[in-house]
């Protein structure tokens, strides 16, 4: 009896610190494989938000195109909308992860927007729309200052 008792014990605490290990052990290795996973969806949006924000820069320092998209002059607003327009459609295809693109112009309140998918959420384009001319709007306010494209040199 005391033979079984003392092999029976000392084997039930072994297969339990066994068990526990190799739990600890699963449940780290899931853990690496996840956060290298996550590491990697994280380096491919950084590389495509760079990209987006690199297209961004190159229409928003086009000095000509946003003073005849922000004039009066409704001659010049049309030039602008369609140039940006299209350059905005042939290009947005090439971005995984942007749905559209919104130009406001602060001083007239004119829109120009472009989006891969119109099947999408239409009210939910619009309150983002909405959001943007909001926050804009209350960011010149008083302050006499306007949003301008700028190049950072990378």
């Amino acid at each position: 009896m005391f033979i079984v008792l003392f092999t029976f014990i000392p084997v039930m605490i072994l297969m339990f610190w066994v068990n526990q290990y190799s739990m600890n052990l699963i449940q780290q290795q899931i853990y690496k494989s996840q956060l290298d996973i996550l590491t990697l969806n994280i380096r491919q949006l950084e590389g495509e938000l760079e990209k987006t924000a690199t297209f961004l820069r190159s229409i928003s320092t086009d000095e000509s195109l946003l003073g005849a998209y922000a004039s009066n002059d409704e001659t010049d607003q049309y030039f602008a909308a369609v140039t940006y327009s299209q350059d905005i459609q042939d290009s947005i295809i090439y971005f995984d992860y942007v749905e559209g693109i919104l130009c406001y112009a602060v001083d007239t309140g004119k829109t120009l927007y472009c989006y891969t998918d119109y099947s999408s959420n239409y009210p939910e384009r619009m309150s983002v729309i909405d959001e943007v001319k909001e926050q804009a709007d209350d960011s010149n306010r008083g302050s006499g200052k306007k949003w301008t494209g700028t190049d950072t040199g990378k």
